[in-house]
Order: C-alpha cells, then structure tokens, then sequence
C-alpha cells in the first residue's frame, strides 16, 4: 500500500497538517483519488473548517460524505449521508437513518432530494411530527386512517365529500341524484334516488378523483329558487321542478338539509348544514 501524506501529532494545541492558500481562486487542499479522499479520526474533532466562502467542494461518483456515530462497542446507532447512489443506484441527496442499539434495525429513515421524490420518510413509531403551520401545494395521498383533531380553520363554508363520477356537466350547490354505477346526475322533485349536494369548495375529499365532489357533512352552499315560496333559515330543503335546483320542502320527498339563511329571490344560492332525511310534510304554499 501506499500513501501520500502521514500525520501522527501528539499535544495540546497542535496541529497536524496545515494548508493555506493566500489566492482567492486556489485551493487550500486539493485531493484526488480513486479510493479513500482523506480519512480523519480524532477523539475529539476530527476535522475543524473556516472558509469565507466553501468549505468542501466534493466530485465523487459513488458517495460524498458520510457520518456515522457509534456506540461503545463500535455498533453503528446513527448514520448520515451526503450526496450518494443508494442500493437501487438512485442519487439521494440526503439519508439519516437511526438503529435499535440491541437489535441494530432501522427505526427511522429520511431520505431527500432522490429522483422524482422530494422526502421519503419512515419510522417505527413516528414517521413525521410538524409543529407549527404547514402548507402542502398539491393533492396529499392517505394510504391509512386519517385523525384530525381541529376542524378546517379559515373555511367560510368547510364541508366532508367524496368525489364520483358524473353523467354531464354538474355545477357546485346543485342538487343530484345517483344512479347504481354510483354515477351522479342533476336530480328533481320527481327522482327518487336524490343523495345531496355537489360541494363547492371541501375542506376534505376522502376520494379525489375526475369528477364532482358530493357532500357527506357540514355546510354547503346550494342552488336554491322561491318555487315553493320564501325560505327561512331552519327550512328543509329538497330538489325542485328544475333539474339541480332547490326549494323549500313541500309534501314527501328527500331532503337535502336545513336552510341557515333565508332567501326569496327568483334563483340564488344558500347555505345549508347537510343532512340527508325523508320529509313527510304538508304542501307549501306561496
């Protein structure tokens, strides 16, 4: 074996190799090899860096940089790596990974910047713990059971749908029906397969597909007109002669839900708190 510089220093304050470059485009340590760069062990620290600009500039073709803490018997209970191809041969910019010190296995992983995949986390008992505001630009996957403990902050209207196919064009607030391919269509008074509202803005959609969003729960705007004379905020709401369009509840049919706010116009829209029941009343009058 070879080697190109051997250091043994020994003494407080002492320093066994010193490199200095005075040249604002030179190096104060140039390395070039087809194995092992550097190798730096110490007790202490073992390698101490002050640049004004770069402290290391790596070009390797495997591995950049990796950090391992060891326990007392030499047992790797912590590693990081820098700038590597992993076991598929995938660059990864980042990977920290901490083991069981009894059974040395995994418990944790994060990996960063590999191909297409900005983190991929994992643990054993916690894979992500975010404290503070978070925003996430772009559809988030759920492959489990999703927990919220706070509600939709900020939603004028927040509502929980689940998103279906669709016959023809349907627009927000309008009342639908749904036919045994589970497909959504316009409803009016005389269908009886009416199963709500198309929400308009969800504050979670448990099935985010091509289509339109039905609300399960909490309050939507819907399409409404004054076919079956004003409505007041506590009126059941149920579809009307018009193919996606509401009214006041009037005689048997499906309800949609309760109005919150009253309204009299020709056509308009309100909010309403979901609640899908069958309404057996008496017929309106205008």
């Amino acid at each position: 074996s070879y080697m190109g510089i051997y250091s043994n220093t020994v003494g407080e304050n002492s320093k066994s190799g010193y490199f200095s470059n005075g040249s604002l485009a030179g190096f104060g340590l140039y390395v070039l090899s087809s194995n092992i760069g550097g190798y730096v062990s110490a007790t202490k620290t073992a390698l101490l860096l002050n640049s004004a600009e770069i402290g290391i500039n790596l070009v390797t073709k495997k591995g950049g940089i990796i950090s391992e803490l060891k326990n007392s018997r030499l047992q790797t209970i912590n590693q990081a790596k820098l700038s590597f191809l992993n076991e598929d041969n995938q660059s990864v910019s980042f990977l920290a990974e901490n083991f069981d010190p009894a059974s040395l296995e995994s418990t944790s992983k994060v990996e960063l910047g590999l191909p297409g995949i900005g983190a991929n986390i994992s643990g054993n008992d916690l894979a992500l713990n975010v404290s503070g505001n978070s925003t996430l630009n772009g559809d988030v996957v759920i492959n489990g059971f999703l927990s919220v403990k706070n509600g939709c902050s900020g939603c004028s209207v927040g509502d929980l749908a689940e998103s279906f196919k669709i016959k023809n064009e349907i627009d927000s607030g309008a009342i639908v029906a749904m036919d045994e391919n589970l497909t959504l269509f316009k409803a009016d008074k005389n269908e009886n397969r009416v199963v709500g509202v198309i929400s308009t803005n969800p504050a979670l959609d448990l099935n985010k597909i091509d289509g339109q969003p039905l609300a399960l729960s909490g309050v939507v705007p819907v399409s409404v007109s004054n076919e079956n004379g004003k409505i007041n905020a506590g009126d059941f709401i149920m579809a009307s002669s018009v193919a996606g369009v509401g009214a006041k509840a009037c005689g048997q049919g499906t309800a949609v839900g309760k109005a919150l706010e009253g309204f009299s116009s020709k056509f308009g829209k309100i909010k309403m708190i979901v609640s899908l029941s069958y309404y057996n009343g008496a017929p309106c009058k205008k």
